[in-house]
């Protein structure tokens, strides 16, 4: 059956070139399968509405809970935008070439507005109306693009909009990743030497590092795939080089009774940040961050979306104990928008000297930061909190259908939680409650 969309031949004038050949060239197309603006038909587990594109909506185009959402504009058939579940927006525009369907990424969300993605849209469909494959020359492009190349592009197409620690990332690439494979190709690195290159990081003393240098590999690939920049990616079937043991480690009442009186000869912004993590149990870099505004005077404190790693909004409940210590430390922030001001007008970043010898004089030993972490969830769980509340309180994401339909926000629970959390604080660190033993529960990152 013929199409008679005038859009096409529309398509043809905006783009300034020759209407009656490329239009006869176009309806010729038309009938071979060259060029046909592909008509959205909802695939398995897709969404595929079609809507008007308006430049000032865009931002705010519905994420799926799960899997993309690839929204069509009715002004140009073919052209559309694909959301996905973690938020990140990509242009694409679909078309027909001898009567296979073909899909090709036109770029990303904000980084490319609407008008200059419909003037690339329109561009795409012009050259596949005289019979041109755009997304097959693409591919042959991207295959002999060098691994620098690609590296660079995830850190800052993907990696730096989508991911706090994003550093974390350029600093694997940089040291290891780029030196090795810089000026290959891409598309022709094996997985034998993605072995090999995990191999020498362990051999060098950094057997865990080398367990994150292949998350990383893995993630840059399976994103080029996504944006058709390459097939294939190295790093499947490559298992983790290194063996890793779940941390377990809480600390014992008597070990948080040292800590609370070692914090007491510590600066008093450093001593606030450790009783702050721990009397609320949330993440160092949450804690850390956190600014005066984000704090109400009915005794919340709101973490915004931006800052938390599940990139949902979380709601703490300040205990009497913990605002005991925000209060301590208001002579020190200096007119500073952070809750724990730094000397450079930032905020507090960096606890490693601090943490040594904090280590040294509470005679702690194998302490880490994350473990005061972890100690709170587990006394919270010891003193009967429930661990959905418990989970709650530390802001884990549940991967569950009930989850997507539960709104109720947890309140009342997570005041209790902390309440009661915040009140054995204070029985331990005044003598009142003697070590004991308390299981583990795991408050990952």
């Amino acid at each position: 059956m013929i199409s008679r969309d005038p859009m096409s031949v529309q398509h043809v004038k905006e783009c300034g070139r020759n209407t009656r050949i490329i239009a006869d060239q176009l309806r010729s197309g038309w009938l071979s399968g060259f060029g046909t603006p592909v008509v959205p038909r909802a695939r398995r587990g897709v969404r595929m509405p079609t809507i008007t594109f308006v430049a000032r909506g865009i931002a705010g185009l519905e994420a799926p809970e799960q899997g993309r959402t690839e929204y069509f504009d009715k002004t140009i058939p073919g052209f559309g935008l694909r959301v996905t579940s973690a938020g990140h927006r990509s242009w694409i525009c679909l078309y027909r070439h001898k009567g296979e369907k073909r899909r090709f990424t036109i770029g990303t969300y904000p980084q490319l507005g609407l008008a200059d993605a419909r003037e690339k849209a329109k561009e795409v469909l012009w050259r596949a109306a005289k019979g041109e494959d755009p997304a097959a020359e693409k591919k042959r492009q991207r295959q002999a693009e060098t691994f620098r190349d690609l590296a660079e592009r995830y850190l800052d197409d993907h990696a730096k909009v989508n991911k706090r620690s994003w550093k974390a990332d350029r600093n694997v690439i940089y040291k290891d990743l780029i030196p090795r494979f810089g000026s290959r190709k891409a598309a022709e690195i094996s997985r034998r030497e993605i072995r090999d290159l995990l191999k020498s990081i362990a051999e060098r003393g950094a057997p865990i590092q080398a367990n994150r240098t292949l998350e990383i590999v893995r993630k840059l690939f399976n994103w080029a795939i996504g944006e058709e920049l390459v097939e294939n990616n190295p790093c499947d079937h490559i298992a983790k080089p290194s063996p890793e043991n779940q941390r377990t480690r809480v600390l014992t009442a008597d070990e948080i009774r040292r800590l609370w009186t070692a914090l007491d000869a510590r600066p008093p912004i450093f001593a606030a940040a450790y009783r702050l993590m721990l009397a609320t149990a949330q993440r160092s870099i949450e804690v850390l961050g956190a600014t005066h505004h984000e704090i109400s005077d009915d005794g919340w404190w709101t973490i915004p979306p931006g800052r938390v790693k599940n990139k949902t909004e979380h709601r703490v409940w300040l205990s009497e104990i913990a605002r005991r210590e925000i209060a301590a430390i208001q002579p020190y922030n200096r007119g500073s928008l952070y809750l724990l001001p730094s000397r450079n007008g930032g905020h507090l970043r960096r606890l490693h000297k601090t943490h040594a010898r904090l280590c040294k004089a509470s005679e702690i030993p194998d302490f880490e930061i994350h473990d005061l972490r972890r100690t709170a969830a587990s006394y919270m769980a010891a003193t009967g909190i429930s661990r959905l509340t418990v989970a709650k309180v530390l802001n884990h994401k549940e991967a569950t259908v009930t989850a997507v339909y539960d709104r109720y926000g947890y309140g009342p629970e997570i005041r209790h939680a902390l309440d009661t959390w915040g009140a054995r604080i204070e029985k331990i660190v005044s003598g009142k409650e003697q070590s004991d033993k308390v299981t583990s529960l795991r408050a990952s990152a």
